[in-house]
């Protein structure tokens, strides 16, 4: 206590000797003066202070309608981290105010006061106002919602105290080493604020289901070490999705989509036409805080780029020996240093947060895409397809979230332009405006070509969007296809649909690289607009794809209000139409049913009889037959079995080998017809509803499982229920209460069965057409038998016994699967390549087109442009004089005309490059797909029974788009970074040779490190690929479906499972983008070519991820060749009509051995007819002879055919 006697010796020895020693600081010093360091630290006090009270008018005031929501879904438990946070909080308050009141008391008793210790109490009362501020915030407004990490604010405010903190520490001690005396008080001041400061950017753990991004402390966020963990888990194995931790949930679909939608809606108004510039509006509202962040982060970036610019020309005249400041040299270093430490850490930072909101904002696309996929109008979805609706969510979704890359590139172009051109007046005077105004005809000179792009693009879009079509219906329809081998057909129809899509791919990447070379064709401009060209391409996609799916949100969707659901028991009248006119096309004039009255009563059985309906589609999901069932009810035994039993499945699960837990391959591809329509009357009656609807339930089913099906479910199980039936089959129409017979959309009788057999020519008709096809059924049954039973004569290995079993049992067993069921399920998980890509997948793709001959010369061409630019650059060194006084070296005609042919040359090999580049692209590109898409045609229908639609659109689409615009693209920025690296090299060499010291060790740490998350890095790309498949197969179902679940209720859990779907597909996007960050990050000592070599390299192992995906399907497994050229028939085959079969081996499903039907026989021209019915019935009916014979099998025959 001897600081704080009352001696005026102590008091001048306390704290005047110490202020009055700083206050004769002059110049840069000033930063070390007492009154500046706080000045600031109260000022950002006071500014923390007013930003808390804000923030609390704010929430008072305006109060967000789905807040309770979010707070149900972001609940967490609260650690022990936030009350040790509080009590830091309220420590630094009572510091603060302890401190402030000795300083008080000590100076007032002395009576003496200057302007530094007034600056000193106010810094004092201020900092403890704002921790106390701070604290009641924290208690009032943030532990109370238990979320799991602390706002921006705090983090953000928490990294300028602790560097404010450690900028005073460091600043006290520099005066003690000078010998100025300091007071106790300011070291404790400075400890206690340092060691706070950092326990508040340390990072605590929250909840290990979620990514640690949520919880990470600023400095895990700078570091991205928050992403370290799984790193670790991929080096040890590898990475499957239930390694990769779950999105925030302010990165989840749901999370953002409701903002997105809320406004939207707001946008659009009572129109509800959904406009480009609405739904852009609403995609910038759903991340405007990130977008806003981003800003900030890449001027912080473009301001540290132009630090060296700015001052190369103060550095060189200090080594020159002209000093303006003392210590010059080391702060200029210092600057330097840290301008660098600025620049890498934004950009970082920058990348990342880019592909988070591209991640959300694609999210939201998807889901309001499907969304509207569900509520559209039966004559809006005649104007889409399905392939085109799956575009618009594979290709323009991902489209418009990519483009936050570019996001920020209009108003960036313009400050670099400035900043540059403010360097440039700096050291050239008025010869900037000759650089302005080269930068301004450059900019005009590619308005034009921006115009292409748009347009081309458009149109590519088009090509896709009809090529898609094909391709879904074609893999909806492949069975049929090859039933009469029409897969070449078909397979030329897609590929005159690619050469049009080529062709418009062509025009656009050719006039991406005409941009790409006007860009490298101005020097100037080049060093200020880097990704030039990339912006204008995606600026152009962006908007075709916005243009296109903002006309699809605008189509009109089904009317919400024309359903009143009214309480259960409101009425006696469980259905009543009064004059209904319905119509599945508004603007047809005549309407599908028109005039209809009717009213149903509770617990009556309504027929309708249509001489002529439409034909439906049934919804069957890809999943276990018990989850078709249920359909998103809970699971009730007792009535679950009932259900079975009553729908005659029992025996039919039986025979499966997993039973009701059997996966249902796509549209129920693994079933038969009949036991598909039992499954679907299965989950109707397992709702329990109060009214039931059938269309012709048992048209799939012989009359025996018919009836039983109509007694147990319709007679039995449904007795108290409402149930309107349409049928074919008079044999039900006796129980019904009343009877509807329709003609020409309109109800023509009404009545009981009796009561119209003696009343009415429609219904006679209908009975009369019924009898005559039943007698003619019954004589073709009839004339098979006599035929069988005399060619059974003929027939060495099967008996009449067997043969007329069969023929009396066909129809009875036409519901049971045919041949040995496999022991796995039908439809697996997608194989998925495992380790790291291999080179052959890249020597492949550099050698498919053209053998690889395009890639030495592109490369060549880099590396003269290489060479001719560091000829420019010593050039320009070489020949310009250091200073005024001395002579030029050469004349200035001489100079200018030397470096213009150098700079022609340069854009001689720039052309060259792109184009070639763009030639071996889209070449390769085209190969790819011609090659996948042989190899799927000619692949044996197992194959499309066990693969879902949804995997081979993806590489249809997603992959295919990846291989046409980006990967050649990718793989030449690698490759032409790696060679400017070389160039950079060989000159320092020259030049500065002790750099390698530092140089090789670094570059040696980061070859290691990338060799550490590179697997990691890898395995998520990978499954970036694999969880797209589910998303596409889900929507693809759910549009072909939306009919029952509308009808169903069940539309909201329909788009639950789509937003996890999504959040399972942006999981590891998410932390591959972190990832990518790491390892850049890592590289901060290394120049920028470096990082941007490690960069793109990273990237181009992510997107030749895409490659690798389809050339699995160019390996699939192929069925024989339909000619054999070395085995062909005589030129005058068939003499005669006789067709015979020799030892025949048949495999009934590839992967099953041999099945031991070892079969001789002959088939004449007596015209047996065995079975009879459309092609698409017999092959629905799994059991059939027909679809047996069709069904795709491995033949392997002893002799000729």
């Amino acid at each position: 206590m001897e600081l704080l006697g009352s001696s005026k010796q102590g008091v001048r020895i306390l704290p005047y000797y110490y202020y009055s020693s700083v206050i004769n600081l002059t110049g840069t010093e000033f930063l070390l003066k007492p009154a500046f360091l706080h000045g600031i630290s109260g000022s950002l006090h006071l500014v923390l202070f007013l930003v808390l009270f804000v923030l609390w008018v704010w929430k008072k005031l305006i109060r967000d309608v789905h807040e309770e929501g979010l707070k149900q879904r972001v609940q967490k438990i609260r650690s022990l981290f936030h009350g040790q946070t509080l009590i830091c909080c309220l420590g630094l308050s009572v510091f603060n105010l302890a401190l402030s009141l000795v300083y008080y008391f000590y100076w007032y008793r002395n009576g003496s006061w200057s302007e530094e210790k007034i600056i000193t109490l106010l810094d004092l009362a201020l900092r403890t106002l704002a921790w106390v501020a701070l604290s009641v915030y924290l208690h009032a407004k943030f532990f109370s919602s238990g979320k799991p990490k602390f706002p921006y604010l705090l983090r953000v405010w928490w990294a300028f105290y602790f560097s404010i903190s450690c900028y005073c520490l460091v600043i006290h001690i520099v005066l003690q080493t000078k010998h100025v005396s300091l007071p106790i008080q300011s070291l404790v001041s400075d400890v206690v604020s340092a060691v706070t400061g950092l326990f508040f950017m340390y990072k605590y753990k929250g909840d290990a289901t979620v990514t640690p991004f949520s919880s990470a402390g600023i400095l895990s966020i700078l570091t991205f070490s928050w992403v370290g963990s799984l790193i670790a888990v991929g080096n040890k194995k590898t990475l499957d999705l239930e390694d990769v931790p779950q999105l925030d949930p302010g990165d989840s679909v749901a999370g953002a989509f409701s903002t997105f939608q809320n406004k939207l809606e707001l946008e659009c108004g009572s129109t509800r036409r959904v406009t480009t510039l609405n739904l852009m509006k609403a995609l910038i509202f759903t991340a405007w805080k990130e977008i806003i962040f981003t800003a900030f982060l890449i001027l912080l970036y473009t301001g540290s780029c132009y630090v060296g610019p700015y001052l190369i020309d103060t550095f060189v005249q200090y080594l020159n020996g002209r000093m303006e400041l003392k210590n010059e040299g080391y702060i200029l270093v210092s600057i330097f240093f840290l301008a660098k430490i600025v620049e890498c850490l934004s950009a970082r930072q920058w990348f990342f947060m880019v592909q988070q909101i591209g991640v959300r904002i694609q999210a939201v696309l998807v889901a309001v895409i499907y969304n509207k996929g569900l509520t559209l109008s039966c004559q809006s979805k005649q104007e889409h397809t399905n392939g085109e609706i799956i575009n618009f969510m594979t290709v323009d979704a991902e489209r418009v979230g990519d483009f936050s890359w570019c996001m920020h590139d209009i108003w960036m172009a313009i400050v670099q332009i400035a900043l540059a051109l403010v360097i440039l007046y700096k050291n050239l005077g008025f010869a900037a405006i000759a650089a302005f105004v080269a930068t301004v005809l450059i900019m005009l000179l590619t308005a034009p070509l921006a115009n292409l792009q748009e347009n081309y693009q458009e149109n590519l879009m088009e090509s896709k969007d009809r090529r898609m079509k094909a391709t879904s219906e074609i893999l909806r329809n492949m069975r049929i296809l090859k039933l009469q081998a029409w897969e070449m057909k078909f397979l030329s129809r897609i590929i005159e649909l690619r050469k049009s899509e080529e062709n418009w791919l062509k025009k656009l990447v050719n006039t991406s690289s005409m941009t790409t070379f006007v860009f490298w064709c101005a020097p100037t401009f080049v060093s200020v607009v880097t990704f030039g060209a990339c912006a204008i391409s995606m600026i152009a996609q962006t908007k075709v794809s916005l243009d296109r799916i903002a006309s699809f949100l605008s189509l009109d969707d089904l009317q919400p209000n024309v359903i009143e659901k009214l309480p259960r028991g409101s009425s006696d009248l469980a259905i009543e139409i009064f004059d209904g006119t319905f119509s599945w096309d508004l603007s047809s004039p005549n309407a599908t049913l028109k005039h209809i009255n009717f009213r149903v009563s509770h617990g009556m059985k309504v027929a309708i009889c249509v001489v002529l309906a439409q034909a439906s589609r049934v919804c069957f999901r890809s999943g276990k037959i018990e989850e078709n069932i249920l359909f998103g009810k809970e699971m009730d035994r007792e009535w679950y079995e009932r259900v079975l039993e009553a729908c005659s499945l029992n025996k039919d699960l039986e025979i499966l080998s997993f039973g009701d837990q059997t996966v249902i391959g796509e549209r129920g591809i693994n079933l038969s017809g009949g036991q598909k329509q039992r499954i679907q009357i299965a989950r109707a009656l397992y709702q329990d509803a109060d009214i039931y609807l059938f269309d012709d339930p048992f048209s799939a089913v012989d009359v025996h499982t018919g009836s039983h099906l109509f007694k147990e479910c319709l007679l039995h199980l449904l007795s108290f229920k409402t149930v309107i039936y349409v049928t074919h089959q008079l044999e039900f129409l006796p129980a019904a209460d009343l009877i509807l017979v329709m003609k020409d959309g309109m109800i023509t009788q009404s009545g009981k069965y009796n009561d119209l057999l003696n009343s009415g020519a429609d219904f006679m008709e209908l009975v009369g057409a019924h009898k005559k096809a039943l007698s003619t059924i019954n004589s073709l049954e009839a004339r098979t038998v006599e035929n069988i039973s005399l060619y059974t004569k003929d027939i060495c290995f099967t008996s009449t016994n067997e043969v007329m079993e069969k023929v009396e049992n066909k129809y009875a067993q036409n519901n049971k699967t045919y041949g040995v069921v496999p022991e796995g399920q039908l439809v697996q998980e997608e194989e998925r390549e495992k380790g790291r890509v291999g080179l052959s997948v890249y020597c492949k793709y550099l050698t498919l087109s053209n053998g690889g001959a395009l890639v030495p010369c592109i490369l060549l061409a880099q590396v003269c442009f290489q060479i001719l630019q560091i000829g420019s650059n010593y050039w320009m060194v070489w020949a310009t004089p250091i200073s005024k006084d001395i002579e030029p070296v050469v004349g200035e005609a001489t100079f200018i005309l030397v470096y213009f042919a150098l700079a022609i040359g340069s854009s001689f090999c720039i052309l060259t490059r792109v184009t070639l580049l763009a030639t071996a692209g889209y070449k390769t590109a085209t190969l790819l797909f011609n090659k996948m898409h042989h190899c799927i045609f000619h692949a044996p229908m197992p194959f499309f029974d066990a693969t879902p639609s949804g995997r081979i659109l993806n590489r249809a689409s997603t992959d295919q788009s990846e291989v046409d615009l980006n990967i050649p693209f990718q793989v030449g920025t690698f490759a032409f970074t790696f060679i400017q690296l070389v160039g950079i090299i060989a000159v320092m060499s020259q030049v500065a040779w002790q750099v390698f010291i530092v140089f090789m060790p670094v570059t040696a740490a980061c070859i290691w490190y990338q060799q550490y998350y590179m697997p990691s890095a890898r395995e998520l790309a990978r499954l970036v690929g694999v969880c797209k498949a589910p998303v596409i197969q889900h929507f693809a179902e759910t549009i072909s479906g939306s009919k029952t679940i509308r009808s169903f209720d069940q539309i909201a859990r329909f788009q639950d499972t789509n937003m996890r779907l999504m959040d399972g597909f942006s999981r590891p996007r998410f932390h591959l983008a972190g990832i990518a960050g790491l390892a850049v990050t890592y590289g901060l000592n290394l120049s920028m070519t470096q990082s941007w070599l490690i960069w793109n390299l990273c990237n181009m192992n992510n997107k030749i991820i895409s490659v690798e995906r389809i050339f699995q399907y160019t390996s699939i497994p192929s069925e024989p060749p339909i000619v054999l050229e070395s085995n062909q028939p005589h030129c005058c085959w068939p003499s005669h009509g006789e067709i015979e079969i020799r030892d025949l081996q048949a495999l009934d499903k590839c992967q099953l051995g041999d099945d031991i039907r070892k079969k001789e026989g002959k088939l004449d021209s007596t015209g047996l007819i065995e079975e009879y019915d459309s092609p698409t019935r017999l092959l629905e009916n799994k059991s059939s002879s027909f679809a047996q014979l069709v069904a795709e099998y491995s033949t392997r025959s002893g002799s000729n055919f």
